[in-house]
């Protein structure tokens, strides 16, 4: 819940919505998800210091106090056509082209995180209410290594600052990616998924290899095919059976001897 007043910035957020920038919250998602009714489509929560962010199935977020990224998007107004898995991917593709003209090279690996290399610099966690979707981004800027070794990872992680040096205005590493998650939303909404998932395509951290995936249904292991028209993962598992995958977790074990280079 909100623990100070926020800094309104007003034409800060999406279409022209606000930024609301609060000293303190304990995670952008809930606070936003708790208010979504009173809010604008388009407003961007920010919190300076978040102290219970989180990411997919409660995992603990870190974001410590002004070096790493930490919003969520309000979003009220939505097309019907576009399935709600692409509220994880085309924020994930704003992210890599945010960080593109500051010489990172990203990639982006299902269902919603970015990568540079082998390690991950971005976590994204869209949930929805009956008054819509709230996309939460959380993108590791000035964390340093001791930050990441106060913390038990799910995966090794890395910032901006670890990868190019130096200490990056958040500020304007956030408008940035304002800036791009506008530029895949419009596209989402007008042109469909299409576009979407053949940029996804040109990035995916998971081409090319064959992957083991924990959802619902259990674990499946196998050739990795890339997403489907709607967002899911497909694989294809030893003895030739196609699968896809709405939701879960999946991970790269080693690359595909059928797939071409």
């Amino acid at each position: 819940m909100m623990t100070d007043r926020p800094d309104v910035q007003e034409d800060a957020g999406l279409w022209g919505a606000r930024l609301l920038i609060f000293e303190s919250l304990g995670s952008t998602n809930r606070w936003t998800l708790d208010l979504l009714e009173e809010l604008t489509h388009g407003d961007v929560i920010r919190a300076v210091r978040q102290t219970a962010g989180r990411g997919r199935h409660d995992r603990h977020w870190i974001a410590p106090d002004d070096r790493g990224l930490a919003i969520s998007v309000a979003l009220k107004d939505l097309p019907d056509r576009v399935p709600a898995t692409a509220f994880n991917q085309a924020p994930a593709l704003a992210v890599r082209d945010a960080l593109t003209p500051y010489g990172l090279t990203c990639m982006v690996k299902w269902p919603n995180d970015v990568f540079v290399l082998d390690y991950k610099i971005c976590g994204i966690l869209a949930e929805s209410s009956r008054d819509g979707i709230v996309v939460g981004i959380g993108l590791n800027v000035n964390l340093t290594d001791a930050d990441f070794a106060c913390v038990v990872l799910n995966q090794p992680a890395t910032s901006m600052s670890l990868e190019l040096g130096g200490v990056f205005d958040i500020a304007r590493v956030c408008a940035d990616v304002v800036t791009q998650l506008q530029v895949q939303f419009d596209r989402l909404n007008d042109h469909g998924m299409q576009p979407m998932l053949d940029d996804w395509a040109s990035c995916d951290w998971l081409a090319g290899f064959r992957v083991r995936v924990t959802a619902e249904c259990g674990e499946l292991e196998g050739r990795y095919t890339g997403l489907s028209a709607d967002g899911r993962l497909t694989l294809v598992t030893g003895d030739g059976t196609p699968h896809q995958v709405l939701s879960g977790d999946v991970e790269r074990l080693f690359p595909d001897v059928d797939t071409p280079d």
